[in-house]
């Protein structure tokens, strides 16, 4: 990111830059694992009966955990359940992004043990450009799991620089997902190189769509169409100060409406002539997305749980459908 300064109110929001903890500089695989306290080891276990029996012929009688303090990440599992250790996972992570010149930038995990992540910031050969000052720079995204909730997962997305909103994900094509089995290991490491080039390829496509959107002018009363369409307002009848049905936005859509609406005049806007496009519309809705939609009435910052469902769960899907419709009005 040689060249580019963040600017301050992009700081804290819910993107990859801002989970976990930082790992700038990390050389070593136990280096990666003592940032994120992941120096242990997982252990496939069966279940047993009150007297200590070993429980026999039953689906799902096997669960994961921790070594370090017998506490349990995962249950109902079955004996082919393949653990992919912290440890194994902390190596590949090393071995690939010194083959693909990335840098780690954060690593952490979740539901104390039971998840990791792991983000590194690929070389700017990499990186998307939108017109001609407004870049997006692209990251390597590990996921892994102990508790059977998910596959173990290289996934690939980018971060548009001057607000920190987080762009979707890569096509299926240019990521590995590797399902729990006995023989995930010997999978992982074989597969990175034809990704990487998907992603070289995938970078061009997402220029073009991006580039597309800053092109396309739309007035303001359309930008606020397709804002209704982007958060699915629905008017409604409504309860008003003095007691009468009348038709209104909901109290949630009715604010959600009016800080996307506030985000078209964001300074983030102001780049490269990009005001009055599309382009500005999916980069209001995706500021709402990524830093203003779950904040903490006390502090103003973003909730820890309303962080994670943006980069990994809702947020997501949210982004991939802006895209999808904002490339449907260009």
């Amino acid at each position: 990111m040689s060249g580019i300064v963040l600017t301050d109110n992009a700081r804290g929001g819910a993107n990859l830059l801002n989970v976990g903890n930082e790992a700038r500089g990390v050389m070593t695989p136990d280096e990666a694992l003592d940032k994120a306290g992941l120096n242990f080891t997982v252990e496939l276990r069966q279940c047993k009966t009150e007297d200590g029996k070993l429980m026999n012929g039953i689906a799902g009688n096997m669960y994961t955990v921790r070594t370090d303090n017998d506490q349990v990440l995962g249950n109902g599992l079955s004996k082919g359940y393949g653990i992919v250790q912290n440890q194994t996972v902390a190596n590949t992570i090393i071995e690939i992004c010194g083959h693909a010149g990335a840098t780690i930038e954060r690593i952490g995990s979740r539901k104390n043990g039971a998840s990791m992540f792991c983000v590194a910031v690929l070389p700017q050969e990499y990186s998307v450009m939108v017109g001609q000052e407004d870049p997006a720079q692209v990251y390597m995204v590990f996921q892994n799991s102990h508790d059977g909730s998910g596959s173990l997962k290289i996934t690939f997305t980018s971060i548009r620089m001057f607000c920190q909103n987080q762009m979707p994900m890569f096509s299926r094509e240019a990521q590995i997902k590797l399902s729990h089995t006995s023989g995930i290991n010997n999978k992982l490491f074989s597969t990175v190189d034809g990704v990487l080039e998907t992603v070289r390829k995938s970078i061009q496509s997402y220029e073009v769509s991006y580039n597309q959107m800053l092109d396309t002018t739309i007035d303001r009363e359309k930008s606020i169409d397709l804002i209704d369409y982007l958060i699915g307002s629905k008017m409604g009848m409504y309860n008003n100060a003095d007691g009468e049905k009348v038709l209104k936005y909901s109290g949630k859509h009715e604010n959600m409406r009016n800080k996307i609406i506030e985000n078209l005049d964001h300074e983030s806007n102001n780049v490269d002539n990009m005001r009055g496009t599309v382009w500005a519309v999916y980069n209001a809705y995706t500021y709402f997305i990524d830093h203003q939609r779950t904040l903490n009435s006390t502090t103003g910052e973003l909730k820890p749980e309303g962080r994670e469902n943006a980069i990994f769960n809702d947020g997501r899907r949210k982004r991939e459908r802006a895209v999808a419709r904002c490339l449907e009005v260009c």
